[in-house]
């Protein structure tokens, strides 16, 4: 039944309503239709044009905005949820109201979340004409992201002589109350109990169980023990809101109200949309839901899953009103990522995936040197690099998933760009193109990137794979993020696989506890050996090993056999970050070549001499690759390594590239052969500056840019910490 007028209300409820009835505008004549001024305020038109989807919340179906405005224009009170600083959301907004004014003949009534209810009279007097904007501003405390998000309702709303109404609890109030609970209700001044709710009514029990999913980590709200929830910070908001909108309906029996709060509120119809229910029987209620995503043309609305809203509007993630002071914009960047198969790929059984997420500090090329020796000629290797690239001083570059305070941010990033690739490489047409066979698809990482794999174990939907998370960080960042709840009936069941230190062992496993709420079959298991720079050479070896083993089972290959030869590198390498994953990599050869003996290490200008191994510039147009000798090589060596130059064996490879040899100080250093190089041709800028030797820690790489001096800043510079990884052992 639709609430048409104040006769249908019981006899209780509009006793209820009398003593906060004081808080409404007094003197606001609704305007008749020919009154209401012109649409100039609908700048977010065009936008949401082609900025925006809407679709049917139960059957899931694409509708158009004049179909949404049909179903909602009937409707008592209708509840827009929102992102609170998306800009198009905002712009959706005002298109509803506007809209739905016109199609109830502007009999609508604007109700906010943004404003407590003690402001009331500001917003009274504002709309009136009585003050000027800077003192509504003043006496109002609006949000901070006002002037941009909200200014346009209030405006609208203004020239068209529709009231505004204030229906949050002020803060000050809310936390009196949150804290003492009944007796502080009890304690209430007669100025107090009209800015709250005539009664408290606790929320269902399947509210309480979205709430705690969605506020897990947020102690900062001061949410109320399970035990006294009638006075929890959550239930107070939302009985305030419900209350504020009963007394409108009253007050203008024959209006719409149009509540605009935050998504939570109003999702599937709970929190303050029950509310208003159970304070007006037969109220006809109607809700919207507007969620951003950074990928328009793919959303769609789960039909089989709970309706979140009886519309759900999809709008383009373009730009972010402040948070913490700063404002945003969202452009499209690429996700780049790296496929490599075996020869012949395409013959014989279809192949397992390996998706490997790059550990920070780890580039793409790198995790190819660690998975191409060991499956590479028995599975599909896709490779991707962290989200965020960054310069680190020595002139590499690195890539971070997320920065200090990010984490969601970075994990959905991170998420939605491996949903992107398997969605490229798993489709039938390609999948069959490349022999891959995606039921057997592993999305695999280490340290950081291991993290981020859970991240999308967890959050991802119907991408079918297996995850390995190898001594994953972070566990505490997760406790932030809310569960993804409710499932959609057709997400893909995953087993995960977690190998944690001793030290990160227990948080883990209390991380895994309710996985399988999430479909998830999650096994936590003390990581073999050990990874960090204090680990002996024969747990670092044992780390990687169990690696391996657990790769393989999961791709559904073989193990790798143990190999002696292979474990000793772990002790041959420098111990430091680049030294020991250098030595991963070469054992990771040495034990595919099934080699019996441990490999010479010497790097030599013999190992070199067809210049197939020796790195190149990635510069856009060639560039130069500088070795690098160390102080103590002998006038032999330097003549010998000097013997590369000429012929230049990397330009035979390559007309594009070329190899110079320096060494210490004066006019062999690596600064003098760049100024050479520069005043033969001023447009050469790229080069690739490597070391001479196995692999150097980071602060030598540091030392080797200083000794450009302010050249550094002139040219593009690229550094490798060695050419280790270039010698001639087994495959690469």
């Amino acid at each position: 039944m639709s609430l048409r007028r104040a006769s249908s209300l019981p006899l209780a409820l509009k006793v209820g309503f009398a003593s906060a009835l004081a808080l409404l505008p007094s003197c606001m004549d609704l305007p008749r239709p020919s009154e209401l001024a012109p649409d100039h305020l609908d700048y977010g038109a065009e936008r949401l044009l082609f900025g925006s989807r809407l679709f049917d919340g139960a059957t899931g179906d694409p509708i158009e905005w004049s179909d949404a405005i049909e179903r909602l224009a009937d409707a008592d009170v209708v509840f827009l949820g929102e992102t609170h600083t998306d800009r198009l959301t905002h712009d959706a907004e005002l298109a509803f109201l506007l809209r739905l004014t016109t199609a109830r003949e502007g009999a609508t009534v604007l109700a906010m979340e943004m404003f407590e209810r003690d402001v009331q009279p500001a917003l009274d007097d504002y709309l009136a004409g009585r003050i000027a904007e800077p003192e509504f501003l003043a006496r109002s405390r609006p949000w901070g992201n006002y002037k941009t998000d909200y200014r346009g309702l209030v405006e609208y709303s203004r020239r068209n002589g529709l009231p505004v109404i204030a229906s949050n609890l002020p803060t000050d109030l809310r936390r009196k109350l949150a804290r003492g609970g009944e007796e502080a209700w009890k304690a209430l001044t007669p100025e107090e109990r009209k800015l709250v709710p005539d009664r408290l009514i606790e929320n269902p029990p399947e509210y309480w169980v979205r709430v705690e999913n969605a506020t897990r980590g947020h102690a900062a709200l001061g949410m109320a023990a399970a035990a006294s929830r009638l006075y929890d910070g959550q239930n107070l908001w939302d009985n305030t809101m419900a209350d504020a909108i009963a007394q409108s309906l009253t007050r203008w029996p024959d209006s719409q109200v149009v509540h605009v709060n935050g998504g939570f509120h109003s999702l599937y119809g709970q929190g303050t949309a029950w509310q208003v229910a159970q304070r007006v029987p037969g109220v006809n209620i109607k809700t919207v839901q507007i969620v951003t995503t950074s990928d328009l043309a793919s959303a769609r609305v789960d039909p089989e899953k709970p309706a979140t809203a009886d519309v759900i509007v999809v709008v383009e993630a373009r730009a972010r009103s402040a948070e913490d002071g700063v404002l945003a914009v969202r452009v499209a960047r690429e996700h780049g990522f790296r496929l490599v198969l075996p020869h012949g790929a395409s013959v014989g059984a279809p192949l397992p995936l390996l998706v490997w997420l790059c550990d920070e500090g780890q580039s793409g090329a790198s995790a190819l040197e660690l998975w191409k020796p060991a499956i590479g000629d028995r599975a599909a290797i896709l490779v991707i690099d962290p989200s965020f690239p960054w310069l680190a001083p020595d002139g590499g570059v690195r890539g971070r998933w997320w920065f200090p305070g990010q984490f969601g941010d970075g994990g959905s990033l991170a998420s939605q760009a491996l949903s992107k690739v398997l969605e490229v490489v798993t489709r039938e047409d390609v999948a069959q193109g490349m022999n891959i066979d995606p039921a057997r698809v592993v999305v695999a990482g280490e340290g950081a990137a291991a993290t981020m794999t859970l991240h999308a174990a967890r959050y991802l939907d119907e991408e079918a794979f297996r995850a390995l998370a190898f001594a994953p960080s972070a566990v505490d960042e997760f406790a932030s993020l809310s569960l993804p709840l409710p499932l959609s009936p057709r997400r893909a069941p995953r087993t995960v696989g977690i190998e944690a230190s001793a030290e990160s062992l227990a948080k883990w496993q209390a991380f895994a506890a309710g996985d399988a709420e999430l479909k998830l079959t999650t096994s936590v298991v003390e990581r073999a050996g050990a990874a960090g720079a204090v680990a002996v050479a024969a747990d670092r070896a044992a780390a990687d090993y169990a690696q391996l083993a657990a790769t393989c089972a999961a791709l559904g290959l073989d193990a790798p056999v143990p190999c002696a030869a292979a474990d000793a590198l772990f002790a041959a390498l420098p111990d430091h970050a680049a030294g020991r994953l250098l030595a991963r990599q070469l054992a990771r050869r040495v034990r595919a070549a099934g080699l019996a003996a441990t490999p010479d290490l010497a790097i030599t200008p013999a190992a070199f001499a067809d210049g197939s191994r020796l790195p190149r510039s990635s510069g856009a147009f060639g560039g130069t690759t500088i070795v690098v000798l160390p102080a103590t090589a002998t006038a032999d060596e330097l003549a010998e390594w000097k013997a590369l130059e000429e012929p230049d064996v990397i330009q035979q490879k390559s007309r594009f590239h070329r190899l110079r040899i320096a060494q210490g100080y004066g006019d062999s250093s690596p600064r003098a052969v760049i100024e050479k190089l520069r005043a033969e041709n001023a447009q050469r800028r790229d080069f690739l500056l490597v070391p001479a030797i196995l692999c150097a820690d980071e602060s030598e790489l540091l030392a080797l840019r200083a000794g450009l001096g302010d050249l550094a800043t002139q040219v593009n510079l690229e550094f490798l910490p060695g050419l280790g990884a270039a010698l001639p052992i087994g495959a690469r």
